[in-house]
């Protein structure tokens, strides 16, 4: 223990190894600070932490550039992954909580597919649209990084389907739009396979129908039957 008086002449009792690290904490602005994993950060910190803004760059030449938060990503920023044949390569950029994507932001993937939207705890979770490297795009919701809710898949043939969507498959009510057959199903999708509903002719938005040959319905109040079999297929127990 050591004691010592302060300008205001106070006594004070203090341990000399706490008084030393406080007044060795790094805090502000600072030039490039190199970690003991090789990893090295250019920035703002606050009690020997990076905190406000600054670029961390990793030993393995990837890095973040943006707003931290208590020595890790918090807030707007870019993350940047490094490209052996085309150096940095952008790979998301947007918001962080805590080090983990979560906010809006868009996702670049290595095999050039497109997410922009939101996030949660580093899943793609609420609304937001995918292009995807078939040439397929959807818009809608997300749930735990897969599709999940209402949602729009606009597929590359000219295809659209419009409806639910549960744990990445059409699952509900839903519209698949046969652009270049003219024809359409509105019925009840389970698991991505059409189970119940009408099929018919796309009109030219005039409504007036396409010419194309449809077998007539041979039901009894047939209405009746798809409408029945819809409630159960949506309420009742999944078929097995």
């Amino acid at each position: 223990m050591e004691s010592y008086t302060n300008p205001n002449k106070r006594h004070i009792t203090s341990q000399l190894w706490k008084r030393n690290d406080t007044l060795a904490m790094k805090n502000g602005l600072h030039a490039s600070i190199k970690f003991v994993t090789g990893d090295a950060y250019l920035g703002e910190w606050r009690a020997n932490k990076p905190h406000g803004q600054g670029t961390l760059t990793y030993r393995s030449g990837n890095k973040i550039e943006g707003e931290f938060a208590d020595g890790v990503p918090h807030g707007f920023g870019t993350y940047w992954l490094k490209d052996k044949e085309h150096g940095l390569r952008m790979s998301y950029r947007g918001t962080f909580a805590y080090n983990k994507r979560d906010g809006e932001g868009t996702m670049m993937y290595a095999d050039g597919q497109k997410y922009t939207g939101a996030w949660a705890e580093g899943a793609r979770c609420g609304q937001g649209r995918m292009e995807y490297l078939n040439g397929d795009v959807y818009e809608g919701e997300w749930s735990h990084d897969v599709r999940h809710g209402q949602g729009t898949l606009y597929i590359a043939d000219g295809d659209v389907y419009q409806g639910d969507w549960c744990e990445d498959q059409k699952h509900g009510q839903g519209t698949h739009f046969y652009v270049k057959h003219l024809k359409r199903y509105d019925g009840v999708w389970q698991l991505g396979v059409a189970k119940c509903g009408m099929y018919g002719a796309l009109d030219h938005g005039d409504g007036q129908q396409c010419a194309v040959p449809l077998p007539s319905l041979e039901l009894n109040e047939p209405l009746q039957v798809l409408s029945d079999r819809a409630q159960e297929l949506l309420h009742g127990a999944p078929d097995k």
